[in-house]
């Protein structure tokens, strides 16, 4: 239905024309027509006429509205003519289309232009400056017919002029692919559909719906302007993705919407309603009149699945479906939170009642909560909350809500995470899965309501659980189950009541804190109640053996529990802010390689001439490794370098607490802090950044500053800071306006001397720039008077006085101020001054005149990026590579300055469309805003002379004609300079006119020209009175280097040879690189360097500057260590070598950064393994593999297999290694050979050092060709002068991470090498503390700064050994002075020692807080703050690879066993100790104290006599240990049941085989004696023994009952606390005590893997019984004997230590 607008009530027409007309005429025309009858018939059709036409007219009154309202949020583009250029049609030239733009998608932020072009598809396109429009249409203006086609609906039959069109593009739809709304049965194409679709989802569309049609799901409306569109579903919505209309979408971005019904809620509209309502309500019930109200539907519920198993009960423990609140107050729910229909469906629910005038309660904004977890609003009906819960939640009394209310998706995500904490605790994973049949058979019977944390994850993942209570109930549930299931005290039972505490305790009352208890929760508490009972009664039954101390001291029980660390802890050692290669190296080559520098980040001991050495840890790093500036760095810098890891502020000595203060110099790579600076710097500033000892003034020649401190600083090397090196930084700008001397414009310092303040200006003035202080000086009260009425030159100037000199040009009448005092100066002594005033004076003034045509200089940039943006659309993609296409005729400087203008547009585009979601706009009024923003000419001008070259390329390939393209075509001429020979593009001075009443100084002849330069006509003012002038400086025109024609058309001539021409692919990759900052122009690496800047705009003769004579101290550079030498105390005949061989070429030793190809030999060739100097030259660096293997890394990167993936990582190495194996090198006849020539079908292979003598070529594609196809390489590289190493961080990467640690035992981390990682002391705690472990027999290497001699390197040896007292030494001893070593009892004091001496040593080579010496400054210590500056790390054991290591080695777990109560406990980083090795370290250890403190070594209890007796209290039951019962021993389990011989003869066959083999092996052969940790003694096998083998016979001494009754009583007389018997019949017994062998120390278990039997064995003379043992399974090597005892439950219980699984503590 639709609205009649503009009327005062509302009428609704519907949509049906069927129903509206009373009579058709076919329903009467073949029936007689009466005069009568016919009036009435043309009376209705009139009517009917009637109607639609007003149909017809509200409809399109509302199509209207509807377009203004679409028209007006796209901008006022619907329905224009557009002409659009698309790049992706007709690739790559593109094509330009024009079309009418029909809709617009506030979705897609796109138009939908409909092309005249019929062929062509509509599409949805952004606006962009290539978009033009070709109508003056206005916003304002009628829209047409088919404007409005698109927003029609409900339009009569004789309307429909576009029935068949598509309603986007207004087009007619041909063919099937098309969509066709089933309700509004209008057709779309799919390109033209929001979003667009394809036409094979068109061809399957069946029931479809368009967006027009659709329901919005938070309004329940339909959106006729937009329609309704999917919206991404936020996180706190429980439903899909919404369909919303226009309205909707801004309410969902507000959080403005019920998370459970998706509905949007407005509180003002609310308020409004009610308002109205009221106001109505009090008219109606005035009037005696009743509204009717909205009621709710019958039934809103809906049914969960029924696989929920879930009990009805409510949370309380009261009656059902009653809650108690917090107050105390009880009320009755009408909703159970835990019954199967308990929550309501909201696509169910009568959109009705969500209006704001709705009196249903609950689904309207009168009823609302908060959920605590997301903040959202929602309908309390939504929540199942009747009325009077909502009233207990709100007043705080509901025992659930009031404590934490969640919305349906966070009950979900909190119940998900529940289950999956749940889940986490379930250590043993015993409510995993369900239990099966297959499990448990007789579960179900016990358990009839099974649950497990799957399924309460599938609850929780479907959202099954509406609140989190449901959780907790399943919970208990589960728990339940258990314990009603196992046994009580058995070991499921109790883990089920570990599960059940650690889950209420670290689960739910974090989780779930509002959750009360469930149904199950008195049920829970009544069966742990009863497992305790039980306990008790238990413990009480067990009798105590008076012998049991003495039984668990040698078995190794008498221990207390340990708690075993459960989680790792985090190193204390600071660790490394840089990557760390770990090398592992087999003992040869540690021996050798602990002599050769190793760079820290990649582990390669080559190019060690480009290593640079820490001063603090010592470390050697490549520079190319940390990428430090080596080629800027001069001697002090190398001989002061500090590695990342030791980076501290220069000025202090120490870090700063905020190290991102800290700031790097580009040339020295030192660092400074911020603050501490002069001036200070609140940031890090862009650009350039260099230290005041790196800069190297070309302006004054270093003269300004006397005295170069540690906080002065430069943003460019070649100015310093009084000359202006700091400008152009906005912070640094405003403080520098105030520390400038107006007279020599330099900068002065804050605690400067010599300075005057003005009083008029308050700007300080050089004493010495000012003359007119030099008669003052010398009196101090005349002094002190003229400081106070002191004024400047300027200000003097203004005052009438003559201060200044003005030049005027004639067109712009600008004036061009100089100081007077300059002049002046320049006056007095002219002969000396002249020459290094003239290029500081003519500099200035030159800048200054520039400045007067800023205008012109703004509008070349302008025009720049105009040609820029014409280019682009113009020339298509690819554009770029055609302006910079080589040309012969096109100067290199050209092209370079193209490029960079091409670069520093795209980097403004980009950086302008990351800071604003507004595209940019290239009109000249924005353009040249952006260029109004430099702080300085300079910069502008620069742009300027880039933008002028690229306007004369880009007018080359437009074939534009200069003249009309640029406004002030002389200013660009006079941009386009040529570079001189130097690299630079210096641009000539410009001209003024001087003013005539100023012509009066120069009436020398010969001075009749009025045009000159600004800077040589002061010079000439200058000179005036000495009748000389100065030289004339060199100008460089475009009209000296480019003829004029070329300038008119620079394409007409060649200007320059054909090898002056820029390569393309170099000017392409100036173009495409970013910079950080785009109004820089350096091109590093470029044949041309065009820096403007004021400063260095004209070089000064260098021959003029005289630099300061600074005495600085000639630095010690440190020299590598490469072997060892006499200094270092080894025989002179014992010679250092390199162990290293490479895999490939079997070469040893690196070639240090690569020597040139002329020192190539063919002796690798001719089969010598090395050359003369012990070196291979050309092959690299070794780079080590692991296995102890090595590479060369130009054999590794020049191998057909390998490839580089990224970051200098080198891959498949392994492939290399086993294809190399099988092939021979074609130079030398060895295997190894991994370089093949790249020709097909060529079979040469190389090892490289082979390749190059055998005259193959090396190409730039990583290509290799043998000498018979060089003529099929391209880009070869030059063999003469070339070096193929390359410098840059190379690491080989293996795929597999199978390393052999046998071979490789040791260990290498920079500098330091790890021989030994020693032996952990097992009962010692001196070698162990709670942060490191230091084993005994460690020892390591380490190159370090000598102790000996200043700057030096040598080596040092760390051991760590045992003292006669049983306490550690550490010890460090130094190679070239081992007479001297440095111990200590702890590590601290032997690296304190060691460090007091080699600080001692360099002190001269460290500066002592002296801001202005050029040594570096010396470093603030601190304990254990710095990588590597500590004695755990210096040693090795303090660092994360040796900890690791050290944590595995065997017996580490006694570090984490405290052996007494004060013992340091290690805390474990990477491996956790077991609880099994835990167990038998603590029983080995009490086994041993036992053994001391019974004095009994043997283990034979009859040697201890009556103190044993004593000890141990008496034997009691323990005295029939080994008595058996035949009646109850079982003859395939583990007593012996089958005790009276074997009746089946051929099983006696078999055991007679069976008895003869275990006869012919030695018992010590096949058996050991051992301490157990089961108790004392226990039997030990040493081979395997399979299933039902014979394992021992137990033999002793056969006596009858009664003997063995007294013989036990002597027994115990005697003091032998255990007597080993077993019976073999009803009458003997067979006594081992005294008399037998090793089978009675065979120990009880209640998971035995023997059992004892009797057999019948033939000795020869008849039948012999025998007790022999057999395995009850397979028993491998080392494993203990054990059987079942089976003693029989008599007065008390036996206590068993077996420590099985179904061990129930006791034997019997």
């Amino acid at each position: 239905e639709f609205l009649f607008f503009g009327q005062s009530g509302v009428n609704n027409i519907k949509r049906s024309a069927a129903t509206i007309k009373p009579l058709s005429s076919d329903d009467v025309k073949n029936e007689p027509v009466k005069k009568h009858v016919q009036t009435a018939f043309d009376e209705a059709v009139a009517e009917r006429k009637r109607t639609l036409d007003a149909r017809n007219v509200v409809a399109e009154d509302f199509a209207k509205k509807s377009f203004r309202i679409a028209n007006k949020v796209g901008r006022g583009y619907l329905g224009r003519k557009v002409e659009v250029f698309r790049d992706d049609i007709n690739y790559p030239i593109g094509v330009t289309l024009t079309g009418i733009v029909r809709q617009f998608s506030p979705s897609l932020k796109k138009w939908l232009i409909a092309y005249d072009d019929d062929g062509r598809d509509a599409s949805w396109i952004n606006f962009s400056p290539q978009v033009k429009f070709l109508d003056k249409r206005k916003i304002a203006d009628e829209p047409t017919s088919s404007d409005i086609v698109p927003f029609l609906f409900g339009v009569a039959d004789n309307k429909k002029a576009y029935a068949n069109h598509c309603m986007g593009c207004i087009k007619e739809v041909s063919g099937s692919a098309y969509f066709e709304c089933v309700t509004c049965h209008k057709k779309f194409h799919p390109c033209c559909l929001d979003p667009p679709m394809s036409k094979k989802d068109a061809l399957e569309s069946s029931g479809w719906k368009c967006d027009k049609c659709t329901e919005c799901h938070g309004c329940n409306r339909l959106d006729k302007v937009f329609g309704s569109i999917e919206f991404p579903a936020p996180k706190s919505l429980s439903t899909i993705d919404p369909i919303l209309c226009s309205a909707c979408i801004p309410k969902y971005e507000e959080e403005k919407y019920c998370p459970n019904c998706a509905h949007i809620w407005d509180e003002v509209r609310y308020k409004k309603t009610q308002n109205a309502i009221d106001r109505l309500r009090k008219s109606h019930v005035g009037a005696g009149k009743r509204l009717k109200a909205i009621e709710p539907p019958p039934s809103l519920c809906v049914k969960v699945d029924d696989d929920i198993s879930l009990s009805s009960k409510t949370f309380a423990s009261g009656t059902s479906g009653t809650i108690t609140s917090a107050s105390g107050a009880s009320f009755t729910s009408s909703i159970n939170p835990l019954a199967k229909e308990a929550y309501v469906d909201s696509s169910k629910v009568d959109p009705a009642l969500f209006r704001p005038d709705s009196s249903c309660w609950g689904y309207n904004e009168s009823a609302m909560l908060a959920c605590d977890s997301c903040n959202l609003w929602v309908h309390a009906g939504c929540a199942n909350l009747t009325e009077e819960e909502y009233e207990l939640t709100t007043s705080g009394d509901h025992p659930i809500y009031a404590k934490e209310f969640l919305c349906r998706a966070c009950c979900k995500r909190r119940s998900e995470l529940l289950v999956k904490s749940l889940q986490n605790e379930d250590t043993m994973g015993l409510f995993a899965m369900p239990v099966t049949e297959e499990m448990a058979p007789t579960y179900r019977d016990v358990v009839k309501n099974p649950m497990d944390l799957h399924t309460m994850m599938r609850h929780a993942t479907e959202g099954v659980y509406f609140n989190y209570a449901w959780v907790r109930e399943s919970f208990e549930l589960m728990v339940h189950n258990a314990l009603i299931f196992n046994r009580p005290n058995s070991k499921f039972w109790n883990e089920s009541k570990r599960f059940y505490n650690v889950c209420m305790s670290k689960v739910f009352s974090k989780l779930a804190k509002a959750a009360p208890p469930g149904s199950n929760s008195d049920a829970v508490q009544g069966a742990f109640e009863l497992g305790q009972r039980q306990l008790d009664q238990e413990q009480a039954r067990v009798q105590q053996d008076k012998s049991s101390k003495k039984k668990d001291m040698i078995g190794g029980e008498a221990v207390e529990v340990v708690d075993v660390q459960k989680a790792l802890a985090s190193p204390i050692d600071p660790p490394s802010c840089v990557p760390c290669a770990e090398t592992r190296l087999t003992p040869i080559d540690a021996h050798y390689c602990a002599w050769m520098e190793s760079c820290f980040t990649c582990g390669s001991s080559g190019a060690a001439d480009t290593m640079l050495f820490c001063i603090d840890c010592g470390e050697a790093y490549h520079s190319f490794c940390v990428n430090a500036p080596i080629m800027s760095m001069n001697d002090i810098a190398l001989a002061s370098w500090r590695c990342p890891n030791c980076k501290i502020c220069e000025i202090t000595g120490g870090v700063p607490a905020d190290e991102t203060k800290l700031l790097y110099c580009e040339m020295c790579d030192r660092g400074f802090t911020l603050d501490l600076l002069d001036p200070p710097l609140r940031s890090v500033p862009p650009g350039l950044w260099i230290c005041g000892r790196c800069v190297d003034c070309k302006q004054c020649g270093n003269t300004s500053e006397k005295r170069i401190s540690l906080k002065h600083w430069s943003r460019d090397p070649q100015l310093c800071y009084r000359c202006g090196g700091c400008k152009g930084i906005a912070a640094v700008d405003s403080l520098l306006k105030e520390r400038c001397c107006p007279i020599c414009f330099k900068y002065y310092r804050k605690n400067d001397a010599g300075l005057l303040r003005c009083k008029s200006c308050k700007l300080s003035v050089h004493i010495k720039c000012d003359p007119s202080t030099g008669n003052v000086t010398s009196d101090p009260e005349k002094w002190k008077m003229f400081c106070l009425r002191y004024e400047c030159a300027l200000c003097r100037a203004k005052s009438g006085n003559a201060g200044f000199l003005a030049l005027d040009n004639m067109h712009l009448g600008e004036a061009v101020h100089v100081p007077a005092m300059s002049l002046t100066s320049l006056r007095s002594d002219p002969k000396t001054q002249v020459e290094q005033m003239k290029p500081m004076l003519k500099e200035e003034v030159d800048w200054q005149v520039k400045a007067l045509w800023t205008s012109e200089y703004q509008a070349i940039a302008v025009d720049g990026v105009r040609m820029f943006v014409d280019a682009k659309a113009k020339l298509g993609p690819g554009w770029e590579s055609t302006v910079l296409t080589k040309d012969p005729r096109i100067p290199a400087w050209v092209l370079y300055r193209s490029a960079r203008w091409m670069r520093f547009v795209k980097n403004s585009i980009r950086a302008h469309e990351k800071s604003s979601d507004v595209p940019p706009r290239f009109d000249a009024a924005h353009v040249r805003q952006f260029f109004t923003s430099f702080s300085h000419i300079s910069s502008l001008v620069n742009d300027a002379k880039n933008a002028a070259s690229f306007i004369y390329l880009a007018c080359i390939h437009l074939r534009l004609d200069v003249k009309t393209q640029c406004k002030f075509r002389d200013r660009l001429r006079s941009l386009v300079v040529p570079t001189d020979p130097n690299g630079l593009s210096q641009l000539p001075y410009d001209s003024l006119n001087i003013i005539t009443p100023y012509l009066t100084q120069l009436k020398q002849e010969g001075q009749t020209s009025r045009e000159e330069s600004a800077a040589d006509a002061l010079l000439r003012l200058v000179m005036a009175d000495n009748a000389e002038t100065p030289e004339a400086t060199d100008e460089c025109t475009i009209e000296e280097v480019v003829p004029s024609e070329h300038i008119e058309n620079i394409s007409s001539q060649p200007i320059v040879k054909e090898e002056q021409v820029a390569p393309v692919e170099k000017v392409a990759e100036v173009a495409n690189e970013k910079t950080s900052d785009p109004n820089t122009d350096t091109l590093s690496g470029s044949d041309e360097v065009a820096v403007v800047k004021p400063q260095v705009a004209v070089v000064p003769p260098q021959a003029k500057m005289v630099k300061p004579a600074i005495e600085i101290p000639k630095p010690l550079l440190a020299s590598p260590l490469i072997g060892w030498s006499e200094d270092h105390g080894v025989p002179k005949e014992k010679k250092w070598k390199d162990p290293r061989s490479c895999c490939l070429c079997h070469i040893c030793g690196d070639d240090d950064a690569g020597l040139p190809p002329s020192t190539y030999s063919s002796s690798h060739v001719s089969g010598e393994e090395t050359n003369p100097s012990g070196r291979s030259p050309g092959a690299g660096r070794l780079l080590p593999l692991p296995g102890g293997m090595w590479i060369h890394a130009t054999c590794a990167i020049w191998s057909s297999e390998v490839w580089d993936a990224g970051r200098g990582q080198l891959k498949a190495i392994e492939k290399v290694k086993s294809r190399s194996q099988k092939l021979k090198c074609f130079g030398c006849g060895r295997n190894g050979a991994s370089i093949g020539c790249q020709k097909q079908a060529c079979s040469c292979n190389y090892h490289f050092l082979c390749a190059l003598a055998c005259g193959a070529v090396f190409t730039d594609q990583q290509h290799v060709f043998c000498r018979n196809h060089i003529t099929s390489a391209k880009g070869i590289i030059p063999a003469s002068g070339a070096s193929f190493e390359q410098m840059r961080t190379l690491k080989v990467v293996f795929d597999s991470d199978e390393i052999d640690t046998l071979s490789c035992p040791c260990y290498r981390i920079g500098t330091l090498v790890v021989h030994s990682l020693g032996s952990i002391e097992q009962d010692n705690n001196n070698f162990h503390s709670n942060n490191y472990i230091t084993p005994n027999g460690y020892v390591a290497t380490r190159i370090f700064w000598s102790s000996c001699a200043p700057r030096k390197r040598t080596l040092y040896i760390l051991r760590i050994d045992k003292s006669s007292a049983g306490l550690p030494v550490f010890s460090i001893t130094p190679a070239d002075n081992q007479c001297t070593s440095f111990k200590g009892r702890t590590v601290g004091d032997a690296y304190a020692k060691m460090m007091k001496r080699v600080t001692a040593v360099n002190r001269s080579t460290f500066s002592q807080n002296d801001l202005y010496s050029h040594l570096p400054m010396c470093r603030i210590m601190k304990s254990k703050s710095d990588f590597l500056l500590n004695g755990p790390q210096f040693f090795g054991f303090g660092l994360s690879t040796i900890r690791k290591a050290i944590e595995l080695l065997p017996g580490s777990v006694a570090t984490a066993v405290q052996l007494t109560p004060n013992s340091p406990k290690y805390s474990f980083c990477f491996h956790l100790p077991k609880k099994d090795d835990v167990r038998e370290l603590q029983r080995r250890r009490a086994a041993k104290d036992a053994e001391n403190a019974l004095q009994n070594a043997s283990g034979c209890a009859r040697t201890e006599g009556l103190k044993a007796v004593t000890k141990s209290g008496g034997s009691g039951r323990i005295t029939r240990a080994l008595v058996k019962n035949a009646d109850d021993d079982q003859g395939g389990g583990s007593g012996g049941r089958n005790l009276v011989g074997e009746k089946n003869e051929a099983e006696s066959n078999t055991h007679q085989a069976k008895y003869k083999e275990l006869k012919s092996v030695s018992l010590d052969e096949r058996l050991v004696a051992k301490r157990s940790h089961i108790h004392g003694w226990g039997l030990f096998t040493k081979i395997s023994i399979p299933k039902h083998g014979m394992v021992v016979e137990y033999m002793g001494e056969s006596v009858r009952q009664l003997i063995a009754d007294k013989r036990e009583r002597a027994y115990e007389m005697s003091g032998i606390g255990s007597c080993y018997m077993f019976r073999l019949d009803l009458q003997r017994i067979v006594d081992a005590t005294m008399i037998g062998c090793m089978a009675r120390f065979m120990n009880h278990c209640c998971q035995p893997n023997a059992y004892a039997k009797v057999i019948n064995v033939d000795n020869g003379f008849g039948i012999e019984k025998k007790i022999v043992v057999f395995a009850k399974r397979d028993i491998p090597a080392g494993e203990e004997i054990t059987y079942d005892y089976k003693f029989p439950v008599e007065d008390g219980s036996l206590q068993c230590t077996c420590g099985a699984p179904n061990c129930i503590g006791r034997m019997n």
